[in-house]
This record gives C-alpha cells, sequence and structure tokens, in this order.
C-alpha cells in the first residue's frame, strides 16, 4: 500500500467548526485520531469534548491537498501553516504546526519541561514511584480480579449484550467485515530471487510463525523489522523504509486502493 501524505481536516457537521492537521501518512493518522478521540487520549481537548458531545457519526474527515510521499517534516508543516492561517480552524490549539505536540510553541517551552523532568525525579528520590513498579500480579490476584469481572458483566445494566446471542447471518457479516478490514493475506518473498515463497492469510499468522527464528546471512543476523512495516511501507528512526522482516520481503497480496485516493476525499467515522 502507497503511504500517502496531505492537509487534511475534520469537520463538526452539527456546527461547521474543524480542526487542520497534516500527516505524512494520513490513513494511520486517521486511525490514530479515531482512536485517541474514543478513548479520551487525544492532544486537543477541544475536539476531545466535541467528538463526544455530538458524536463520531457527526464528523468527517476531509483530505485538503495531497501531497509527495518523500516530503520532509518542515516542508509539511509550512504547509500546514499556510492553511491553518488562510481556513483560521475553530478546534486548532496552536496558530502553528506542531505535530500534535500543542507544548512545542510555548514561550515557556524549555523551562517547563525542565520543571517537569524535576519533579518526576524528586518523587522517585522520595520514594513516590508507581505502585506498579517493578511487580507483577499473583496468581490470586489475577483469580480475584477474573472473577470481579464476571460477577460485573452478569449484571443486565453492565453488558449490551447481557441474554442475546448473533445470530448466524449477523455471524457471516461480522466474520467477513472483520477479515475485509484486518484479514488481508500477504506474501512472503525471497529477497535475492524476488519470487513469492508463500502466501499468508494475515500478518498475525505469518507473524507467529516467523517469531523466533533467526535468519543470517553473510554471518550477519538480520535485525526483524515488524511485518506490518514492512506491507505498510513505513519508515524507521533513521527515515529509511523497512525493506524485510524475518530475513524476507513482504507485501500485501491483495492490492486494495488505498482508503482515501483523491483530493478533497471524505471519509465517514462512522463506518
Amino acid at each position: 500500500m502507497k503511504i500517502m501524505s496531505g492537509i487534511y481536516k475534520i469537520v463538526n457537521l452539527i456546527n461547521g467548526k474543524f480542526y487542520v492537521g497534516s500527516a505524512k501518512d494520513i490513513c494511520g493518522r486517521w486511525i490514530r485520531h479515531r482512536s485517541e478521540l474514543n478513548r479520551r487520549k487525544h492532544h486537543n481537548i477541544h475536539l476531545e469534548n466535541a467528538w463526544h458531545k455530538y458524536g463520531s457519526k457527526n464528523f468527517l474527515f476531509i483530505i485538503i491537498e495531497r501531497l509527495p510521499s518523500d516530503i520532509t517534516e518542515k516542508e509539511l508543516f509550512d504547509k500546514e501553516d499556510i492553511y491553518l492561517k488562510l481556513l483560521k480552524p475553530e478546534y486548532n490549539i496552536s496558530p502553528k504546526a506542531t505535530g500534535g505536540n500543542t507544548l512545542k510553541n510555548h514561550p515557556r517551552y524549555q523551562e517547563i519541561c525542565k520543571l517537569i523532568s524535576f519533579k518526576v525525579k524528586q518523587q522517585f528520590k522520595n520514594g513516590r514511584v508507581p505502585l506498579t513498579l517493578g511487580k507483577h500480579l499473583s496468581q490470586e490476584t489475577k483469580e480475584k480480579i477474573i472473577k470481579h469481572h464476571k460477577i460485573y458483566y452478569s449484571k443486565k445494566e453492565n453488558c449490551s449484550m447481557y441474554g442475546k446471542k448473533h445470530s448466524l447471518a449477523s455471524k457471516i457479516k461480522n466474520t467477513v467485515e472483520h477479515k475485509d478490514k484486518r484479514g488481508r493475506s500477504i506474501n512472503q518473498i525471497d529477497t535475492i530471487s524476488g519470487e513469492i515463497i508463500k502466501v499468508w492469510d494475515c500478518i498475525g499468522t505469518a507473524t507467529r510463525a516467523m517469531t523466533g527464528k533467526q535468519f543470517k546471512k553473510d554471518g550477519k543476523t538480520f535485525e526483524s523489522a515488524l511485518i506490518s512495516n514492512v506491507c505498510a511501507q513505513r519508515k524507521n528512526a533513521n527515515g529509511s523504509i523497512f525493506q524485510t522482516a524475518y530475513g524476507f520481503k513482504w507485501e500485501y497480496s491483495n492490492k486494495n486502493p488505498n482508503l482515501v485516493t483523491d483530493r478533497d476525499v471524505v471519509i465517514d467515522f462512522s463506518i
């Protein structure tokens, strides 16, 4: 799958307010936004509050402009700054592009970072460390937690599926939708010949089969990357695209088109 870079906005259909952002991987950023908003872990409190007040179905993800996938972070932020000045989005906290770090443009940024670091070090120095740091739950504690969950979810008001069962049609529909979204088959490819060695039904199956195996070439051990990173052509910390995992190349068998492919494409968050 080819990674798409560009500028996007998240629009509130109720009041017309919106959030503008940029991303090297727009599809990945969309998934991250949705996940963090649903879990109330989003960096933008204004957008998060509106998301839960009006509901996810009343928000749309719109791509404003597609940009080259090899664009640098600075060029991407510069482009986002142009749209921030032009569109004046109501949900953006910072007047400049920050990549999600709303603290970066604070005039006392360095001072705040030093203060946070000092307070954390003082807590450890005074013995106020996280209660679970370096600890593992005993089997007795695990059993108590399991028992509590069983009692909690056995009550009708705590479980939406209480006393209900999925019909056969519903099970088939859920299975098909799950496989369509997450069960994409992948090809395992020889790095030298480029030939397909094996077709796996999904990334999870291939990873479980490969985990623990070591592949060596010319006396060197391969540094394994995640298979998903190779298939999605993600970049590592050095900015290079992941080429191999477990000594092989990988790609999606069914090369479906990107989730978003054209300018001004609208994505429904309720999907």
